[in-house]
């Protein structure tokens, strides 16, 4: 029996420090190929050790959805001190490391700058004595979240109206139909909109 080769180095533990490199694979009369492998995401999980395995820069940047040379910028920004590098120089992420990145995304997306992500890891590396100012981070970035779904709620409500205002038009034939409408004959989730946007309701 062949198992599938190896796509990443591999740290085996009581194995005299020995390496499967990727390209090799693992043949069931060697010593390694009695090791139970399974892959999953370009890994391979040791189930009966338990062993850490590492990911390329490539297999995580595919995991949490970005280029690698997103990976790249953000070790030269200083935003991945925690990454191992192999002898050679090689980014090797764990799966420790992929949550932490996936917290890098979710940060980002808020519209939080990348030196404020760079400051909540260094408060993570301080340890519990910057527990109270990382909750005020994440209470600060709730709020500002908070507010940036409001305005695309009231973003939202606006797209809401001009599709029954088109639609309505559209089963007219022309825009003239909606000329003159009062507020009691839209629908009741579109009234509110509507009284905003009448004094400038000139493009049609």
């Amino acid at each position: 029996m062949t198992f599938p080769p190896i796509s990443a180095i591999i740290k085996v533990s009581n194995v005299s420090k020995k390496t499967v490199s990727k390209g090799k694979s693992l043949q069931a009369g060697s010593l390694l190929g009695k090791i139970l492998f399974t892959k999953r995401f370009g890994k391979f999980t040791d189930i009966k050790r338990g062993m850490i395995m590492t990911y390329t820069v490539g297999e995580t940047a595919k995991l949490i959805g970005v280029a690698p040379s997103t990976l790249r910028y953000y070790d030269k920004e200083g935003l991945l001190p925690f990454v191992e590098r192999s002898g050679g120089g090689v980014r090797m992420f764990k799966d420790v490391d992929i949550e932490c990145l996936n917290i890098i995304e979710c940060l980002k997306k808020t519209g939080m700058p990348l030196k404020d992500i760079k400051t909540f890891l260094d408060m993570v590396a301080q340890g519990d004595s910057t527990i109270d100012a990382r909750l005020a981070l994440f209470q600060k970035q709730r709020a500002a979240v908070e507010a940036q779904m409001r305005e695309l709620q009231n973003t939202l409500d606006v797209i809401d109206y001009k599709c029954w205002y088109y639609e309505t038009a559209k089963k007219a034939g022309t825009t003239e139909v909606l000329k003159d409408i009062g507020e009691q004959e839209l629908p009741q989730n579109l009234r509110s909109v509507f009284k905003k946007l009448k004094p400038a309701e000139v493009v049609k």
